[in-house]
């Protein structure tokens, strides 16, 4: 923070270029008061910085999870890109408010700019309603991002997250090209409710067309093994049980308890 001193005793100003690497400096070091100093020197002297170095400072605020300051900045830009919209909607889909990172992505349309990716990738984590979910989807039709890989995924995710599998699976069914990212997130949508049988029935599919398996298919096929033989074991447990009492003549006692 020696420059920033400098800087400061000097009154010099920097270019976009050099405060940014300031403020990465903050950021490495967890330096919340410096990069506030950072932060004020930028605007001190009347100095207007552009939308770049503003979207780090942005950046810097989320990352220090400074919410309300982190707002305050962004309702002052005098513009705002796909990266400002897009780091807000983030920043509050992370922090589990999903309200507001709903309102965002509306407000963001509403301004004229156009969502990517990302922006779709983060509000979808936000979509706690079947309504907000097919929303977003709507939008991200629109604007024609469905065949991305990501937000792809991140639908499917969604979707799974509500329990909708059959809309999961018809997102999946979707694709054009196939991806691993896509396949794992299917499989992984059935694997976490417990359809054993369908998330290996697609994994076969996954083999048989050529995409190998990676940590995140594993985990997720062991899974689905793991509960499929949980349940065969209880069952037969359960028929051992039945026939034990039935051979034992312990039948009627256990009625008659009843």
């Amino acid at each position: 923070m020696q420059t920033l001193d400098t800087m400061e005793k000097r009154e010099v100003w920097a270019d976009a270029i050099a405060y940014s690497e300031l403020i990465k400096c903050c950021l490495a070091h967890r330096a919340v008061r410096e990069g506030k100093r950072v932060h004020q020197h930028i605007f001190s002297n009347g100095y207007q910085p552009k939308t770049f170095l503003i979207n780090t400072l942005l950046n810097m605020y989320v990352k220090f999870n400074l919410l309300e300051e982190a707002q305050i900045l962004f309702d002052k830009m005098p513009e705002r890109n796909v990266v400002s919209w897009t780091t807000m909607v983030s920043a509050y889909s992370y922090a589990k408010l999903n309200d507001r990172a709903m309102k965002f992505l509306i407000f963001m349309l509403r301004d004229g700019v156009m969502p990517n990716m990302y922006t779709f990738s983060s509000v979808l984590r936000a979509c706690e309603r079947l309504c907000d979910l097919k929303q977003v989807h709507s939008s991200i039709l629109k604007v024609g991002l469905e065949s991305d890989v990501f937000v792809r995924s991140a639908l499917i995710d969604a979707y799974s997250k509500l329990g909708e599998l059959l809309e999961a699976l018809g997102v999946f069914r979707e694709m054009v090209t196939g991806d691993a990212v896509v396949w794992n997130s299917i499989i992984a949508a059935y694997a976490q409710h417990s359809d054993g049988d369908e998330a290996l029935e697609l994994y076969k599919s996954m083999r048989r067309a050529g995409f190998p398996a990676d940590q995140s298919t594993l985990t997720s096929v062991l899974r689905a093994c793991t509960e499929t033989l949980f349940d065969i074991i209880i069952f037969k447990m359960g028929s051992a049980l039945v026939v034990t009492i039935g051979s034992s003549g312990a039948q009627d006692r256990v009625y008659d308890n009843h």
